[in-house]
C-alpha cells in the first residue's frame, strides 16, 4: 500500500488508511471492515463471487470476513479504509450476522486522509460513513457464513502450504469435506476454479521472491510449489501477460 497514514496519535489496530493505484488487490479476507473510494478510473471488486463495477466518486462497503479481490483492467487511484469491529462495536454487534443489500453507493466528495491526525477524526469518519451506509440500502441476514468459512480454510491452507502438494483433493481429505462441495463452493465465492487461485498465488510468491532475494528461478520455482522449470514458466508466462 502506499502512503499509508501512520499518525502516532492514531490506533493504527483499529483505523488504516491508503491511498492506492496498484493493479490489483488479490483474492484475500480480513476480520475488518473496508470501505473503497474510487478517486480515479474505475475498479472492478468481487465479494463473496458477487461483482461490482465501481466508477470514479463511487464507493463500496466490504463486510467483515467477505472474502474479496480488486481488478483494475486500466489505471485507477482508489482510497481504501480498514476499520475494526471493536471500533463501530455497536453497529457490529447489530449488523454482524448481516450484510447490506447494494454495498455499491456515491461518494462524490474526495478523503482527505491528512485529517485523520487523531482518534476521534478517525471514528468521525467512521460513524458518518455507516450513517450514511445505513440509509443507502437495508442489511438482511446472512446467508453464506458456513460456505465462507470452508473457503476461509482453504485460503488459510494454501497460505501456510502453497510450496507443497497442495491440490484441492489433498485439502479436501485434511479438512474431511466432500470434493464437490469444496470444489462448487469455492468457485461460487471466489469466482475462480481453485487451480487458477493456487497457480496466481504461487506466481505472486515467485514475483516477491525474484525481487527481494538472489535465488535461481529454479529454486524460486521449487520453493513456490512447482514441480518442474517448465510448469513455473508456463504459469508465469500465462498469468503475467
Amino acid at each position: 500500500m502506499t502512503n499509508l497514514i501512520n499518525n502516532d496519535d492514531s490506533d493504527h489496530s483499529l483505523f488504516q488508511c491508503s491511498i492506492e493505484n496498484q493493479q490489483a488487490v488479490s483474492l484475500h479476507y480480513h476480520n475488518a471492515y473496508e470501505f473503497i473510494r474510487v478517486d480515479d478510473g474505475e475498479l472492478d471488486v468481487l465479494i463473496d463471487g458477487a461483482s461490482y463495477h465501481v466508477n470514479k466518486q463511487q464507493a463500496i462497503f466490504i463486510h467483515v470476513l467477505q472474502i474479496h479481490k480488486i481488478d483494475i483492467s486500466t489505471t485507477a487511484k482508489f482510497t481504501i479504509i480498514t476499520f475494526s469491529p471493536e471500533l463501530v462495536s455497536e453497529f457490529d454487534a447489530t449488523y454482524k450476522n448481516k450484510t447490506i443489500v447494494n454495498p455499491l453507493f456515491d461518494w462524490p466528495n474526495p478523503i482527505d486522509i491528512e485529517k485523520f491526525t487523531s482518534p476521534y477524526a478517525e471514528r468521525a469518519f467512521t460513524f458518518d460513513l455507516l450513517n450514511k451506509l445505513i440509509q443507502h440500502a437495508p442489511f438482511e441476514i446472512e446467508h453464506t457464513n458456513k460456505k465462507r468459512e470452508v473457503i476461509h480454510k482453504i485460503i488459510d491452507y494454501v497460505l501456510h502450504h502453497f510450496g507443497e502438494k497442495c491440490s484441492l483433493k489433498v485439502i479436501q481429505e485434511k479438512l474431511g469435506y466432500d470434493y464437490n462441495y469444496l470444489s462448487k463452493s469455492f468457485l461460487t465465492l471466489t469466482g475462480i476454479r481453485f487451480n487458477e487461485y493456487l497457480n496466481k498465488f504461487r506466481i505472486k510468491k515467485a514475483c516477491a521472491y525474484l525481487l527481494e532475494t538472489t535465488l535461481t528461478i529454479n529454486q524460486i520455482g521449487r520453493i513456490c510449489g512447482f514441480q518442474s522449470i517448465r510448469s513455473f514458466n508456463r504459469n508465469f508466462t500465462s498469468i503475467m501477460d
